[in-house]
């Protein structure tokens, strides 16, 4: 079916495409593969709004799992670009304030957009509430990573650098908790 699909769409067939999509997913209603195939094809034929409703049906569907809504951020920021995908993860934050996985998520994509200070507060918030070691060495070495790209954009004069980097990675390796890489 897959190949016909393709064949379908290689012959600019999209219509007689969708149709055999839509009966797979009758047919298999569990396999999301037939259902992101469909928004591909909407996609395709200039159908935006048909495409993104797919991803936000399957994200509804499947209220926990972080794929199905790390698809439609990616979705989002790929169609109506990062502002709307940072609009999206905060949505999905008011929901789901502890979700760590969001807020990594809500600094990247600040970061991405040139709200660096954003970001930074984003990475600070989680360094404060965050209940796990893990998560809270990944917000300090993200925000390091974050400041030290500030300091090398403005000259090499960037104030909080030393005192927040340096600081964390000396406290990390007095605590004992710095994560070793290598040899």
């Amino acid at each position: 079916q897959l190949i016909k699909i393709e064949v379908l769409r290689s012959l600019d067939r999209l219509g007689s495409a969708e149709r055999v999509l839509q009966r797979l997913i009758e047919l298999y209603p569990e396999t999301r593969a037939f259902r992101y195939q469909l928004a591909r094809l909407y996609l395709a034929d200039s159908r935006g709004k048909d495409a993104e409703k797919i991803y936000r049906d399957i994200a509804a569907a499947n209220p926990g799992d972080m794929k199905a809504r790390m698809d439609l951020i990616r979705f989002v920021n790929a169609i109506d670009g990062t502002e709307a995908a940072i609009a999206e993860v905060e949505q999905n934050i008011q929901a789901e304030p502890e979700n760590m996985q969001l807020l990594f998520i809500l600094a990247r994509l600040r970061h991405l957009a040139g709200q660096s200070e954003a970001a930074q507060s984003t990475l600070r918030s989680i360094v404060a509430t965050a209940q796990s070691a893990e998560d809270i060495n990944r917000a300090k070495g993200q925000l390091a990573a974050y400041l030290k790209t500030a300091r090398e954009q403005c000259g090499g004069h960037h104030p909080q650098l030393p005192e927040v980097a340096f600081g964390w990675y000396r406290r990390l390796k007095e605590e004992g908790t710095m994560l070793e890489t290598g040899p």
